[in-house]
C-alpha cells in the first residue's frame, strides 16, 4: 500500500482534529484548513511526485515553498510575485489553473491573496 503525502497526512490529521468553523475575512487563513484542501481537491493531481507539471509539487508544504520551472510558487508577503496566486487568478485560459476544471471561485482565490499576504 502506497505511503499517503504529507499533505493528505496533515489533512486527515486536521479533520481528526476538530469540525468546520466559522472564518471571517478578518481571521488569519489557515493552511491546513482552508489553504491545503484546495491544493488536494484542485491541484495536486497535476502537481505530485509523479506528475509535477511544470516542475511544482504541492503535495507538501515543503514543496509548495520551493520553486517549479516558473520560478518561486509563493513570494510571502506579496500575491503580485507569486507564480501560484498569478496562475489561479489570470483571464486566460491558457495560463489559469487549475488547468483541467473550473477556474477557482473568487472567494477561493481571494483565501489564496489573503495567506500569501500574511
Amino acid at each position: 500500500m502506497p505511503r499517503p503525502s504529507p499533505l493528505l497526512v496533515m489533512l486527515l490529521l486536521s479533520a481528526a482534529a476538530g469540525g468546520e468553523c466559522a472564518v471571517s475575512a478578518e481571521d488569519p487563513v489557515s493552511f491546513r484548513r482552508e489553504i491545503a484542501p484546495l491544493l488536494l481537491e484542485r491541484c495536486v493531481a497535476c502537481h505530485n511526485d509523479k506528475k509535477a507539471e511544470g516542475g511544482l509539487r504541492v503535495d507538501s508544504f515543503a514543496h509548495l515553498m520551493g520553486e517549479g520551472d516558473s520560478g518561486p510558487a509563493v513570494t510571502a508577503g506579496d500575491a503580485g510575485k507569486s507564480e501560484l496566486f498569478v496562475r489561479i487568478e489570470s483571464e486566460i485560459a491558457e495560463e489559469r489553473m487549475p488547468a483541467e476544471g473550473a477556474p477557482l471561485t473568487s472567494a477561493e482565490i481571494g483565501l489564496f491573496e489573503r495567506w500569501i499576504a500574511a
